[in-house]
């Protein structure tokens, strides 16, 4: 496995990147063809996309410094997504 540095794929750091561990009906509706492995395809961007959930996998077991960023489900990045521009008063919540 190569892994790209720090993310050459796309020019981007995978600080904001997030994997999601989608449901069968959210990778038949928007996430096909293994888009849910966001930060894997980020950070080995030479692995085949039938083998991310691999890596994901792999990853998850070995020792790294940090959990890897992910979320449940596309509904838990929804609730996030908009929990982060909800404001109330001119405050956010």
């Amino acid at each position: 496995i190569e892994l790209a540095q720090p993310c050459a794929h796309h020019g981007r750091r995978t600080g904001r990147l997030r994997s999601v561990r989608a449901r069968w009906w959210e990778r038949l509706t928007v996430a096909p063809n293994h888009v849910n492995w966001h930060f894997e395809d980020h950070l080995a961007p030479t692995v085949p996309a039938y083998r991310l959930r691999e890596l994901h996998e792999l990853l998850g077991k070995s020792n790294l410094p940090a959990p890897l960023p992910g979320r449940t489900s596309y509904v838990a990045v929804v609730r996030e997504l908009v929990g982060l521009h909800v404001t109330v008063g001119g405050a956010k919540r």
